[in-house]
């Protein structure tokens, strides 16, 4: 787990290539590198530690800063570690976020969106 989290850190696969041709490859290794966080942190007995589940959760936040299932992962490790004021802007920034991308408004409140 650690490795594949550490891996995951340094980011992008081949982030200094830019050719249209790498594309699928890029998108297959971060498609393939979010999978495998998201399943250990479903199922891994191990990622029920709070400290784990924000580093995966940061892990893959390094690939898509869009995902939910990592904001609300993490948002629910701080809010365990009683770190309500941490777990709120991390959400306000990914509302933010959002907002910017997708030019809406994320449709759910904080309390809604950690339960």
């Amino acid at each position: 787990i650690d490795k594949l989290i550490s891996t995951a850190m340094k980011g992008q696969h081949l982030p200094e290539m830019r050719y249209d041709w790498t594309d699928r490859f890029k998108g297959q290794y971060a498609d393939l590198i979010i999978s495998n966080l998201t399943k250990v942190c479903e199922k891994n007995r191990y990622a029920q530690s709070p400290d784990l589940r924000i580093r995966i959760a940061d892990a893959i936040l390094n690939f898509d800063s869009l995902d939910e299932y990592a904001v609300r992962s993490k948002c629910r490790a701080l809010i365990a570690q009683k770190r309500l004021g941490i777990a709120q802007s991390i959400f306000k920034n990914f509302t933010q976020e959002y907002n910017r991308l997708m030019g809406e408004d994320f449709e759910t409140n904080f309390n809604e969106f950690v339960k």
